[in-house]
């Protein structure tokens, strides 16, 4: 009978069991980043590690069980990236599995700081039952968040739990993302499908006991699940002092917190700061430019769902320019929306940022002479001129005509033509007036 002891299986049971632990722990498949720039964390599979070690032997299965390190991710929910590059079975939909899956995987985790996403595409009114089952679960190990990300169809968490949230999970905390697909609304905050502060702890139930205090290190904080009032942005920025991404929905309402509401003409410095992204539903949003200061953001976007002013004339909006003075950041890109920005705006605003590489500008009543200013003068490293590094410019629903005639002088003081393996400039405008497309061929440079 022909022998089945095998050399190899005889050199893997002598290794030890803290070695084996180890091995284990680097065989689980890496975090990846979402199109939405988020981080998803490995799925539960029977094809991948850790759940595929306990089906080897029953070592291997006693050694994983008792690794907690292998259980502190886990990434629930039908949601996809293009960029998932995980080879695990397409995902079966099954939301009561998923809330035991949580706890169980939690239940393993020991004392380790925990990275959860739950991502789902859609779901149904009678679904909303078991995701809320499987936030309570989470909930029950906020003292050990490190990333916490939900992407839900339907929003289940408002501000007055945000608060108790930040305060809960700190100090492991460094990444909070509440992403919803509709927009929270105030007059939806008393639902009965949204979490309260006492539904995180029962003393938490009044209000004011959701000041934001202490120390906290998180990193990113993504939240379109709520919108957030000039008072709460305040709070958060004054102690999340490490914040390197922020991206909130804003909104002037007049807060609910008790307490005393801080000065607002004071302006909080955000050291690490390298990504912004504000945005309103139905009021300005200039005022939460006016009281930060960013020295190392690279990427900012603005944009406000106003209607715009019945004529033509617009008057001024400095927010963005003398955030830009107050910060001189070393940007790189700037997304710009419905923002009623005049002539000497742009040209402010424009003379801070030297850096800037793309620029986008849509539904905005962008002025003629911008192209103009932005022509570069004969030579290069002219002192006067704007924008010097400006590789991308796009605008879109510009309500001013514009036409490309308008646009050589522009176009020609921008490019050269060299030889180059890729594009680097690319010019496009798409207005109600005219369009017009510059797109780079392979033997264009842009001056810089």
């Amino acid at each position: 009978m022909a022998s089945t002891f095998s050399f190899g299986a005889a050199r893997i049971s002598c290794i030890s069991a803290d070695v084996l632990s180890l091995i284990f722990i680097e065989s689980v498949p890496d975090n990846i980043m979402s199109d939405d720039e988020y981080l998803i964390f490995p799925r539960p599979s029977l094809h991948q590690s850790p759940l595929i070690l306990g089906r080897v032997c029953r070592l291997w299965r006693e050694i994983s069980l008792a690794t907690p390190r292998l259980w502190c991710r886990i990434q629930l929910g039908d949601m996809r990236s293009t960029r998932d590059a995980y080879y695990s079975p397409l995902y079966c939909r099954d939301l009561e599995r998923d809330s035991l899956t949580l706890q169980e995987w939690l239940r393993r985790s020991g004392n380790c700081p925990l990275s959860i996403g739950i991502c789902y595409d859609e779901c149904h009114g009678s679904e909303i039952d078991f995701i809320q089952k499987t936030m309570e679960i989470a909930i029950l190990y906020i003292h050990r968040w490190k990333h916490f990300t939900t992407h839900l169809p339907t929003a289940l968490f408002s501000w007055n739990v945000i608060f108790p949230m930040l305060e809960m999970a700190k100090p492991d905390l460094e990444g909070l993302h509440l992403i919803a697909d509709d927009a929270f609304s105030e007059e939806w905050d008393w639902c009965p499908r949204y979490f309260r502060p006492l539904h995180l702890i029962p003393s938490m139930a009044d209000s004011t006991c959701m000041i934001v205090t202490g120390h906290h290190n998180l990193r990113t904080l993504i939240l379109t699940s709520a919108v957030v009032n000039l008072e709460w942005f305040i709070l958060c920025v004054t102690h999340c002092h490490l914040l390197e991404k922020i991206e909130v929905i804003g909104d002037n309402a007049p807060s609910i917190l008790s307490t005393a509401k801080p000065e607002l003409n004071e302006t909080h410095t955000l050291l690490h700061l390298t990504a912004l992204d504000l945005s309103s539903v139905d009021d300005p949003i200039g005022p939460f430019l006016d009281v930060i200061t960013c020295p190392v953001l690279e990427y900012l976007s603005v944009v406000q769902d106003l209607d715009p002013p019945d004529d033509d004339h617009i008057t001024s909006w400095p927010h963005l320019g003398q955030f830009l003075q107050r910060s001189r950041p070393p940007l790189k890109r700037l997304d710009l929306e419905n923002i009623p920005m005049a002539l000497k705006d742009f040209r402010y605003s424009f003379t801070q940022v030297p850096s800037l590489e793309l620029l986008s500008l849509e539904s905005m009543k962008v002025p003629k002479k911008l192209f103009y200013i932005l022509i570069l003068s004969p030579g290069l490293d002219h002192p006067l001129d704007l924008l010097p590094k400006l590789k991308s410019l796009t605008v879109r629903d510009n309500s001013v005509p514009t036409y490309g005639d308008r646009l050589t002088s522009l176009v020609l003081s921008r490019w050269n033509c060299k030889c180059m393996r890729e594009p680097t400039v690319s010019i496009a405008f798409v207005s109600r007036g005219g369009s017009g497309t510059y797109d780079a061929c392979w033997t264009i440079e842009v001056f810089a």
